[in-house]
């Protein structure tokens, strides 16, 4: 009988163990969530700065490329950027809905991953229950 409460406290203490992760990864994964997202905003900032920067050089670049071209050149040039611009949209389009996609995949996963966690959690203390009320009526049976 000796064994069984030696091995119901380790597993108690175990178990406390468990779950005492489980709030420690939690609460990593919380900030490692908050840190992403920080620089996630940070980098979309630094894209949109950069973007304004392209847009204003485009923008001189084309001045200058409209005295110094005659209208026909100029014409050509713009129907080329044009379709090269539509082309890029496109694969951006493309390239960026498959990342939207991969991204809400890899959130279900590790919703899936949580909730499949704390099921096990569940089980384990289920177990622990069990054992502690094994325990009752094998004191009530046999005694001490």
């Amino acid at each position: 009988m000796e064994d069984i409460k030696k091995r119901l406290a380790d597993s108690q203490k175990k178990m406390e163990q468990v779950k005492a992760k489980l709030t420690d990864a939690a609460e990593t994964a919380q900030v490692a969530g908050m840190l992403a997202k920080d620089k996630l905003d940070e980098k979309i900032a630094e894209v949109k700065g950069n973007m304004a920067a392209g847009e204003e050089a485009a923008r001189m670049a084309a001045e200058r490329g409209k005295s110094k071209l005659s209208s026909t050149v100029l014409k050509a040039k713009m129907s080329v950027d044009a379709a090269k611009d539509a082309i890029t949209e496109k694969k951006e389009a493309h390239d960026q809905k498959s990342q939207e996609k991969r991204i809400l995949e890899l959130l279900d996963y590790a919703d899936d991953c949580e909730e499949l966690a704390a099921q096990l959690a569940a089980e384990a203390d289920l177990a622990l229950l069990e054992a502690a009320a094994e325990t009752i009526d094998y004191y009530a049976t046999y005694g001490e």
